[in-house]
């Protein structure tokens, strides 16, 4: 009898010791599937290294406004400023191979500026606090030929060390969120009797040691449509050209998100037609003869 007792005892034991094994995986793994819970919780710093997220926004004055986010890892030794460059961005050719003239958008580029953003854990992607204005300098003397030469913009963060020597200051080592805003003229165009806007993919260059997360999103009008630099105009609303260039590109109405494998890729610029009620008429498309 003392021996059954024993054997319900120990049964008993078991149970309750594998209910609380149950109740602390259950725990553990709450806020992993919570998803929600812990995005609305997701401190800047732990946020994707080399991840760049755009924000699109057409004005009826044909600008486009840009908000250009980059997170980057700065190792010990990084010791160079951040670059932008834009310039002329071939979107197809006219009348075929061979023939007639290469068509590009020329972008004007105006209220360029950029600051840091807190990596502290009370900084988040919704309500991020700034942490230092940043020196934006614009640099135009290599180009003689717009169709082919970009303007140059270097972004710099003077720490109070490189401010009396002049020198150009690292990043230090760690996370940083760089938030990059500007605007562009001359770029709502006329190609092929379509009217639309055309922006040119040129983003904000990071320490380049890994992968970028790419996100390109309108704020209005849409969709989003790609155009390669191929031997016709022909917008592509899958975007293939990423897809030859190693990425693996999603396109949901106004968002385009894509991995950028290697520096290589076959589109130049993504177009979208423009919102009701435009002031201005388009410009016609820049032709570089050949």
């Amino acid at each position: 009898m003392h021996k059954i007792a024993a054997i319900i005892l120990a049964s008993l034991i078991g149970v309750a010791a594998i209910g609380v094994i149950v109740m602390i995986v259950a725990e553990a793994l709450m806020p992993i599937y919570d998803d929600s819970s812990v995005k609305r919780r997701l401190p800047q710093q732990a946020l994707t290294p080399e991840e760049m997220t755009v924000t699109v926004t057409p004005h009826r004055d044909g600008t486009i406004h840009v908000a250009e986010r980059l997170i980057f890892d700065a190792s010990a030794t990084e010791d160079r400023p951040l670059f932008w460059s834009i310039g002329g961005e071939s979107i197809g050719w006219n009348g075929g191979v061979g023939e007639g003239g290469q068509y590009a958008v020329m972008p004007t580029v105006k209220d360029v500026t950029a600051i840091e953003l807190s990596t502290d854990e009370g900084s988040t992607q919704t309500d991020p606090a700034e942490a230092a204005d940043l020196t934006v300098a614009r640099d135009d003397s290599d180009v003689d030929d717009p169709f082919y030469d970009d303007v140059r913009y270097t972004i710099t963060n003077e720490k109070s060390r490189g401010q009396s020597s002049g020198e150009v200051t690292d990043w230090g080592p760690g996370r940083h969120v760089v938030d990059f805003a500007y605007v562009l003229d001359d770029v709502y165009l006329k190609v092929e009797g379509r009217d639309l806007f055309v922006l040119p993919l040129s983003f904000l260059e990071g320490t380049g040691e890994a992968p970028s997360l790419r996100t390109i999103s309108l704020e209005t009008g849409g969709p989003l449509l790609c155009l390669p630099t191929n031997r016709a105009f022909k917008p592509d609303p899958d975007c293939t050209g990423l897809t030859q260039g190693g990425a693996d590109p999603v396109v949901e109405g106004g968002t385009l998100a894509w991995r950028q494998l290697n520096p290589v890729t076959s589109i130049g610029a993504v177009g979208f037609d423009a919102p009701k009620g435009m002031s201005v008429d388009p410009i016609d498309v820049y032709e570089n003869k050949r």
